[in-house]
């Protein structure tokens, strides 16, 4: 009885320090840059954060993480990685994405 219980435990530890899925954290991280950079509402920038782990690719995510965060150095030299039409992606969701969830979308 004590042995089923000890592994029932043991399953219950694992799966509770089990990390969160890498979309997950990079909502996360980008609902915590979109505060840290602005005086957004929580719940918008935890939509913005969705939106970001949605919408965009790991290299314009990391963009958008440093720019609102305000760490433009990072920012600038993501930018050299990504093509024309990735920088324009990125900027049009930086701008566009917090309005958006301000209406509620």
């Amino acid at each position: 009885m004590l042995k089923g219980f000890s592994w029932a435990v043991t399953c219950v530890a694992v799966v509770a320090l089990a990390p969160a899925p890498a979309s997950a954290q990079s909502a996360a991280d980008a609902a915590a840059a979109c505060s840290a950079g602005s005086n957004l509402p929580e719940a918008v920038c935890a939509c913005v954060g969705e939106r970001a782990a949605d919408q965009l690719n790991d290299t314009q995510r990391q963009w958008y993480i440093h720019a609102a965060s305000g760490d433009s150095d990072a920012a600038q030299a993501l930018l050299g990685s990504m093509s024309p039409t990735e920088t324009i992606e990125a900027a049009t969701f930086a701008r566009t994405a917090p309005v958006d969830c301000v209406r509620g979308g």
